[in-house]
């Protein structure tokens, strides 16, 4: 399988430092942090007005993806939060942030690239990688949910499309990444949790978020339950065949949720 960087090289290039479209943020981000090989990395999401992008780490020799911010820093400044809270716990489910940028004219998030698939594509074409690996992937979700609730997280947006699949030391599809903490609650000391003003602003996107098949409401965010939906996915007998990770999974259920507050 191509590198999904080099293919997006061989595609479009490294993008010219000088255009004017996309040149000014490129020459900021590799003035500033030392980001090279810079590319275009397709499709944007439109939807919330984000763009993605390659680039080379230099100093690590790490591919990056970078992701610039629509809501004018704040879901950059979210996720880097986020991350940085769960990369205490020196887990392998959660992605390496290199920079970041919440304020000024290119607010971003610039984390490790990814080398593998989605949860989504494999459940949708590769149907036999799932069944090879159905309880190792059901383990791991009730690890990430674990750490999730005892970092006091909610992601909010648990869908297969949001778990990653990488290779294991065997080079086979085994190993879980969750990404996109861009919307995710984070509690403070209290116990309390602040939504993002980019949200209130925007009830159509809050119904929307981590979709209507993996949250008990429209306006009710349950990890637990998003993990829940995703084990039947992978095994609609799950709760018989896995009893002990599926015990952990739907125990956890009601937990620890978030209402929104402007229903």
């Amino acid at each position: 399988m191509i590198d999904p960087f080099i293919l997006t090289l061989l595609i479009l290039g490294e993008l010219d430092m000088t255009s004017k479209r996309f040149g000014p943020f490129f020459a900021y981000l590799n003035g500033k942090y030392g980001l090279d090989k810079l590319a275009h990395y397709l499709p944007d999401n439109r939807y919330l007005n984000v763009r993605y992008f390659t680039g080379l780490h230099p100093e690590s020799g790490k591919i990056v993806f970078i992701k610039t911010d629509g809501a004018s820093g704040e879901t950059s400044e979210r996720e880097a939060c986020a991350i940085e809270l769960l990369k205490l716990s020196s887990s392998r489910y959660f992605p390496r942030l290199f920079a970041h940028e919440t304020a000024g004219k290119y607010p971003f998030v610039a984390i490790e690239f990814l080398n593998g698939v989605t949860l989504e594509h494999l459940l949708l074409y590769e149907s036999a990688v799932i069944d090879r690996h159905k309880e190792n992937l059901l383990e791991q979700m009730a690890d990430i949910l674990a750490i999730l609730h005892e970092r006091g997280i909610i992601h909010r947006d648990i869908r297969p499309s949001n778990l990653m699949v990488l290779p294991d030391v065997n080079g086979q599809l085994s190993s879980l990444v969750l990404v996109d903490f861009a919307f995710a609650i984070i509690a403070g000391p209290d116990g309390g949790a602040e939504e993002l003003r980019y949200l209130q602003e925007r009830e159509y996107l809050r119904i929307d978020l981590g979709g209507s098949s993996f949250k008990p409401a429209p306006l009710i965010w349950d990890d637990a339950f998003a993990f829940c939906k995703i084990a039947q996915l992978i095994d609609p007998c799950c709760a018989l065949h896995f009893p002990e990770a599926w015990a952990k999974l739907y125990g956890s259920v009601n937990r620890v949720t978030y209402s929104s507050p402007f229903a």
